[in-house]
């Protein structure tokens, strides 16, 4: 599997790549040109390939047959950022931006919904409802109380997933149901879904 894209942390430990593939879901249905994301950490994966999803209230979830319309880089001391512009192939042609960025310590994902006119006025965006894979036997505790999940990985890393709105942990999975659902108007940017590294 080739990233289309990647971009290194400023201490080149953290890298994280982009991909758009065909991938297979659990129900064993095709979602092709399926946006993904990966982060290896000191060379070691620490979270899989793992799709991009958006939602909308009464709308198709933005999850696949997409082309890429461009992809630019930022960086700055601090952090490196990929922003990554796609648009649907087919149906309402929505376009949806997925903002990756890369530091030290963190990695973090958001989207953003640029106006466009097969999205009304106001909608309810329900967040991101992705789902982060890490490699096998990696030990994942949630909180929800507090909204995270420490996450143990099998090389002796670990990780804090932060900014949570409903997950699911399965096996070596963490599945976001919901997020957070608001009523916004567009452009629409969601809040951003972090992994905090530690040693």
């Amino acid at each position: 599997m080739t990233p289309l894209h990647t971009i290194t942390s400023p201490n080149g430990r953290v890298e994280v790549s982009f991909y758009l593939n065909d991938i297979t879901t659990i129900s064993t249905s095709l979602r092709r040109n399926a946006p993904q994301w990966s982060v290896t950490y000191r060379g070691h994966p620490l979270l899989l390939p793992s799709p991009l999803t958006a939602a909308i209230a009464g709308q198709p979830p933005l999850n696949s047959n997409f082309l890429l319309l461009r992809a630019r880089r930022h960086t700055t001391l601090e952090n490196h950022t990929l922003r990554i512009t796609l648009q649907e192939q087919n149906g309402l042609q929505r376009t949806i931006v997925w903002h990756l960025l890369c530091s030290n310590t963190q990695v973090t994902s958001h989207f953003s919904l640029p106006r466009q006119p097969f999205l009304p006025r106001h909608s309810v965006v329900s967040g991101d409802s992705s789902i982060w894979h890490f490699p096998p036997a990696s030990t994942i505790t949630p909180d929800s109380t507090t909204g995270t999940a420490a996450i143990e990985l099998p090389h002796g890393n670990v990780a804090l997933a932060t900014g949570w709105g409903v997950f699911q942990r399965s096996h070596s999975s963490i599945t976001l149901t919901h997020g957070d659902s608001i009523i916004t108007r567009f452009p629409h940017h969601s809040p951003p879904r972090r992994l905090l590294l530690g040693k």
